[in-house]
C-alpha cells in the first residue's frame, strides 16, 4: 500500500468525474488529503462478498474492477476509472454483498467514510447522485429514476405545469349567461383579456365567448344591445386538467382548431373553472411556439412549403431535446408533427392527381405507419416506413400504387429518406387488399422463417395514419386471433429478440464494435432500442394488447397485469426512454445517433447507460425462459 501524497494529482482526477464534479473546492480538497491510493495486480481482491464493510469508499482511479457474485463468479458490473464502488455496504452497515476483484492492473482510491458521509449531509446534488444508485455495483430501480432525472437535470420544469401559470399569472374571468354583450365588452377591455367564460351557477363552463365573436357580431350587423352572451358564445367548450404541461395543451388545441382553451380541475366541464389559456399564451411560452409551425404544416399549399415548416419543426424539436425537455412531452410533439406532415403530403398527392382521386375515397383505404413512426418514437427524420391496406379490385391497386409514389416522394422532399429496403406503400409488395394482409401475416405467423420473423418485427407496429382506420384495427385484431392460436410463434419471435448482440461484454464493460467505421463506438439501436422493443412487443402480444404501441406504453401496461414484475417493467419503460433521448440528441444530418461514441457522452450518461441495461439483461433471461427459446436451437 503506497499513500499517494500528492492530493492536488487526486484533486484534479475527482474533478473529471461526477458527482465530484460539483463539489465545492475545499471539501473536495479535504477529502483528497486523506485518501490512499493503492495497487493492486490482476487477480488481487479489494473486498469480499461476506466482509465485513471498512471505513473506506473506493474510486477507480486506473484499471478495471470486477464485481462479482461469489458463488457463481459472474462478473456483475465492471467499475472503470471514475467509478465509485462498496459504497452500499459503507452505508447499509452490511457486510459486502459483491466481491471486488482487480480486472487488469489498477490502482485505486480509497475515501474516508466520515468523510463521505459528512460531505452526502450537506451536499444535496451529491448525494443524490447516489441515492439514485448510480454507484458501481448497485441495480437502478424503479423509485430510483425520479432521483436520477433530478440528478441528471432531464425532468420538465414545474413551472411549465398550467396550474402554476394560473396561479401565478392570473385568475379566470367568468360571467353568466344572462349578461348583455356590452356589459361582456366592458369585461374584456377592464381586464385585458381576449376572452370571458360562461358558467352555469355553480361555476362550471358551458361557453366561451371571445373577441372574435364581438368583432364578427358587429361585422353582421346586428346590434349588441339586443343580445345576451348565451346568444353569442360557443358551446360546449374544449377543456383541459389543470395538472397538464403546456405542450398537452397545444396539441389540445391543434387537434380541434381553437384559439382559446378552458382549463379545470380535471380536464372536464363539471368542475370549477381554473383559467383560460389562449393561443398568445402558448406564443409567449418559449417552449410552445410550435404551435404555430404545426398549423403551418396542416396548411402548407404546396410540397416546397410544406418541406420549409417540417424543416423548421425539426430545429424546434433538437432545441427541446438541447434544453433536457423530458421525453413524455417531446414525444407527443414529434408524433403530431410526423402524423401532421404525412396527412398534408397525403392531401397534397390526392391534389396533384386531379380527377383521378373520385375513386380513391378514404373510406376505401388507409396509410399505415410502421417501425419506430408506427410506435411514435421517432424524434427526428429517419427513412420511410410505411404501407398500404385497401379495400378494391387490381385496377383500384394500380392507382393506389401511383398515389403512393406520389406521398412518398413528397415525404422525401421533406427530409423522410426513402426506406433503402423498400418497405413503402409505393411498393407493390407493401400495397395491398385487407384480405392479402391476412393471408401474408398469417404465412409469416404459421412458417416463422427467419426473413418472416424479421418483417414482423417491422410490419406488427403498424399504426393508422389517414383513411379508414377500422379496417387497420381489424387487421391488428386478426394478428392477435393468429398469434393466439399459434403461440410457439411467440417462441420465435424471442429467439429473434434473443439474437441481437450484447449489450455488454463477458466483464460486464459496454460492448463495443471491433471493426468498420463504427469501431470502437455503442450500437444504441442493435444493442439496447431494438431488443427492448422486441422484448415489449412480444409481451404485448402474448397479453393481447393491441391498443398501445409505444415501447414505454406497453411496458408501463405490462407491468399492471404481471405485478410480480412491475417493478422491473417500469425500470425498463424509463430506461427505454432515457435511452431513445440519448439517440436523438446524438442524431445530427444523416448521422441517425444509432451508434455513439465515448465522446459524446459525459462521464454522468455513461454511468446511466450503463444502468439503462440492466433491466434489458432481466428481461432477456426471463423471455429465454418462458417462451422455452432454447427447443428451438
Amino acid at each position: 500500500m503506497q499513500e499517494n501524497p500528492i492530493a492536488s494529482r487526486i484533486f484534479e482526477f475527482l474533478r473529471k468525474y461526477p458527482p465530484y464534479h460539483q463539489v465545492k473546492t475545499t471539501q473536495l480538497l479535504e477529502i483528497c488529503r486523506s485518501s490512499e491510493l493503492t495497487y493492486y495486480h490482476p487477480g488481487d481482491v479489494v473486498f469480499k462478498a461476506g466482509e465485513s464493510i471498512s471505513n473506506k469508499v473506493f474510486v477507480v482511479y486506473k484499471g478495471m474492477i470486477h464485481l462479482k457474485w461469489p458463488d457463481s463468479q459472474e462478473v456483475f458490473e465492471s467499475a472503470e476509472p471514475g467509478d465509485t464502488f462498496g459504497i452500499r455496504a459503507a452505508f447499509s452497515g452490511n457486510p459486502y454483498v459483491l466481491t471486488a476483484e482487480a480486472a487488469e492492473e489498477s490502482l485505486i482510491l480509497s475515501l474516508n467514510l466520515e468523510l463521505f458521509r459528512q460531505l452526502m449531509k450537506s451536499d444535496a446534488k451529491f448525494s443524490s447522485y447516489f441515492a439514485s444508485g448510480l454507484a458501481s455495483g448497485t441495480m437502478l430501480r424503479h423509485h430510483q429514476w425520479e432521483q436520477l432525472s433530478k440528478a441528471g437535470n432531464n425532468l420538465i420544469d414545474d413551472a411549465l405545469k398550467l396550474e402554476n401559470f394560473f396561479d401565478h399569472e392570473r385568475k379566470p374571468i367568468t360571467s353568466s349567461q344572462a349578461v348583455s354583450i356590452p356589459e361582456l365588452a366592458k369585461l374584456m377591455i377592464q381586464h385585458q383579456v381576449g376572452s370571458v367564460v360562461i358558467t352555469n351557477d355553480g361555476g362550471r363552463p358551458i361557453g366561451i365567448v371571445t373577441d372574435k365573436d364581438l368583432r364578427k357580431l358587429i361585422a353582421a350587423g346586428q346590434d349588441p344591445c339586443q343580445l345576451k352572451s348565451a346568444d353569442i358564445m360557443s358551446g360546449p367548450v374544449i377543456t383541459i386538467d389543470k395538472r397538464s404541461s403546456w405542450s398537452d395543451a397545444y396539441l389540445t388545441m391543434a387537434e380541434h382548431s381553437i384559439r382559446h382553451l378552458v382549463i379545470t380541475d380535471d380536464g372536464t366541464p363539471h368542475t370549477v373553472v381554473k383559467g383560460v389559456i389562449s393561443e398568445h399564451d402558448l406564443l409567449r411560452n418559449t417552449s410552445m411556439q410550435m404551435l404555430s409551425t404545426l398549423k403551418k404544416i396542416k396548411s402548407a399549399p404546396n410540397v416546397e412549403t410544406l418541406a420549409e415548416w417540417r424543416s423548421d419543426a425539426e430545429l424546434k424539436l433538437r432545441k427541446f431535446l438541447d434544453q433536457e425537455i423530458n421525453m413524455d412531452n417531446i414525444l407527443p410533439l414529434a408524433n403530431k408533427v410526423n402524423d401532421l406532415t404525412t396527412c398534408r403530403a397525403i392531401e397534397l398527392a390526392l391534389s396533384q392527381l386531379g380527377e383521378e382521386t373520385a375513386s380513391l375515397t378514404p373510406e376505401n383505404w388507409c396509410w399505415m405507419a410502421l417501425g419506430s413512426l408506427g410506435r411514435r418514437e421517432q424524434v427526428l427524420r429517419t427513412d420511410q416506413d410505411n404501407a398500404l391496406l385497401y379495400l378494391g379490385s387490381e385496377h383500384f391497386r394500380e392507382l393506389l400504387i401511383k398515389f403512393a409514389t406520389i406521398v412518398n416522394d413528397i415525404l422525401e422532399t421533406c427530409g423522410y429518406e426513402k426506406c433503402p429496403a423498400l418497405v413503402m406503400a409505393s411498393n407493390p409488395q407493401w400495397c395491398l387488399t385487407l384480405d392479402e394482409w391476412k393471408r401474408t401475416f398469417e404465412k409469416w405467423i404459421r412458417q416463422p422463417e427467419p426473413k418472416a420473423v424479421m418483417y414482423t418485427t417491422i410490419f406488427f407496429d403498424f399504426r393508422p395514419v389517414y383513411g379508414n382506420y377500422p379496417i387497420a384495427i381489424e387487421l391488428k385484431n386478426y394478428i392477435l386471433e393468429l398469434i393466439e392460436k399459434n403461440q410457439k410463434f411467440l417462441s420465435y419471435l424471442a429467439a429473434n429478440a434473443l439474437s441481437a448482440p450484447p449489450a455488454f461484454t463477458l466483464f460486464k464493460s459496454l460492448a463495443t464494435e471491433d471493426s468498420g467505421e463504427h469501431k470502437g463506438m455503442f450500437d444504441l439501436k442493435g444493442r439496447a432500442l431494438a431488443p427492448y422493443a422486441d422484448i415489449a412487443r412480444i409481451l404485448a402480444y402474448q397479453h393481447k394488447i393491441a391498443a398501445i404501441n409505444d415501447t414505454a406504453g406497453r411496458f408501463e401496461t405490462i407491468a399492471k397485469l404481471e405485478p410480480h414484475y412491475a417493478e422491473l417493467l417500469q425500470d425498463a419503460a424509463k430506461a427505454f426512454k432515457w435511452l431513445l433521448k440519448i439517440r436523438w440528441k446524438n442524431a445530427n444530418g444523416n448521422h441517425t445517433g444509432r451508434y455513439l461514441s465515448k465522446s459524446f457522452l459525459s462521464p454522468l450518461d455513461r454511468q446511466i447507460l450503463k444502468k439503462a441495461l440492466m433491466p434489458l439483461q432481466e428481461l432477456q433471461s426471463i423471455i429465454e425462459t418462458r417462451f422455452q427459446t432454447q427447443l428451438l436451437r
